[in-house]
């Protein structure tokens, strides 16, 4: 072989081997994923973006929305809560929380939390085993930083009592029928809020209290959503409300997030070269050495 071709074959055998599947960790990577999604239930925020790490995740997420949940790379990540369409490199987010730990297999809610003056954001744990067959099961998040300690009442019987901004209360069984919820300060029989709820049989749901007048219930798990090989389609409510006004609490419908079946991952902004890719480039580089060493051959022939 021509010395000026060794280089180029060199190369393309380098890549050959290392795009062999044995050297590759992808069912390693694949099994370190973790589901996220984004809730906004600061009343006097106006819409945001969410990021993860340098990766924009949830675009322009209103009050009372929700997101799908999202497939995320399990470990450390950097959450950043921005003004909708703000600049990420220059402007000051609302919520900066680094080095947020994302549990392997773990399904989550970050929820951004109280009045715009003191914003914060709370982590959500949604993994929780399915309820009985034909079951359902609900909870209660208190993220109403203008409203009182409150119970949660279905039919006229408590669920849960005396519940202060930043409770999460543990799933409750009920039954998979719809419901009257009323959401009353503590020791109380006048509800703040009241409303239907019609979670489906298999499913875990969360009734958020948001504000003083909103209550928002979202869909956690289902039956066919359960496992991790599922990636959930945006959060519905199921859930009619009825409450007293409030000016800058006004329910909204729920945002889906951008691109909700892509992997996000630390870091990552683009493509990513894969086995297949580099196998290709192999390929064209000993092709191009094969048609080199032929018309280098027959220029020797023919001298």
């Amino acid at each position: 072989m021509n010395k000026s071709l060794l280089p180029l074959f060199v190369l393309a055998i380098g890549l050959l081997a290392s795009a062999t599947p044995a050297t590759m960790p992808v069912a390693a990577a694949d099994t370190q994923t973790s589901l996220v999604r984004a809730i906004h239930a600061s009343p006097d925020t106006p819409a945001v973006d969410v990021y993860l790490d340098a990766a924009k995740i949830v675009p322009a997420l209103t009050f009372g929305g929700a997101s799908a949940y999202l497939p995320v790379a399990a470990g450390a990540h950097d959450i950043r809560v921005f003004a909708a369409g703000a600049n990420p490199t220059v402007d000051k987010p609302f919520i900066a929380a680094p080095g947020t730990q994302i549990p392997v297999g773990a399904r989550l809610s970050i929820v951004a939390a109280g009045m715009f003056a003191s914003i914060r954001a709370v982590t959500v744990n949604d993994t929780a085993a399915p309820p009985p067959s034909g079951r359902a099961k609900l909870r209660l998040v208190n993220v109403g930083a203008d409203a009182p300690p409150v119970d949660l009442a279905a039919a006229g019987t408590v669920l849960f009592s005396d519940t202060t901004f930043g409770t999460i209360t543990p799933y409750q069984e009920v039954a998979a029928q719809t419901a009257t919820l009323d959401v009353r300060p503590t020791g109380e029989t006048k509800p703040l809020v009241t409303a239907t709820v019609r979670p489906d049989a298999g499913s875990n749901s969360s009734v958020y209290l948001m504000s003083l007048g909103v209550v928002k219930t979202f869909v956690d798990t289902t039956a066919a959503t359960a496992t991790m090989s599922d990636t959930s389609a945006p959060s519905t409510t199921n859930t009619s409300t009825t409450a007293k006004p409030v000016p800058t609490s006004v329910p909204v419908p729920l945002t889906a997030a951008e691109s909700p079946n892509t992997t996000v991952m630390m870091g990552a902004t683009g493509h990513r070269a894969g086995p297949r890719d580099t196998f290709a480039i192999a390929l064209m580089l000993m092709s191009l050495v094969a048609i080199s060493a032929g018309f280098m051959l027959r220029r020797a022939r023919s001298a």
